[in-house]
């Protein structure tokens, strides 16, 4: 009588198969992390654009704009 292994193998392999798909998951996760918390996976914008940001949100005045446009384009 040899014994029947084979239900034993199979849910061996289910959880093998499972730690795999979990720990992807969590390599996945740290990395989209990374990518989230770091400027890497950010533009930077250029001084224009946010003086023009700062502009359109009142921060600064017309008077202002103008001056420091004038300072950035040289």
């Amino acid at each position: 009588m040899m014994g029947n292994y084979s239900t034993y193998y199979s849910y061996n392999n289910l959880w093998n198969i499972l730690w795999l798909v979990f720990l992807i998951g969590v390599i996945a996760l740290i990395v989209c992390l990374i990518y989230k918390f770091t400027k890497f996976g950010k533009e930077s914008e250029s001084p224009i654009n946010i003086l023009q940001k700062r502009y359109a949100k009142g921060e600064i005045n017309k008077k202002q704009f103008d001056e420091i446009k004038k300072e950035l384009m040289g």
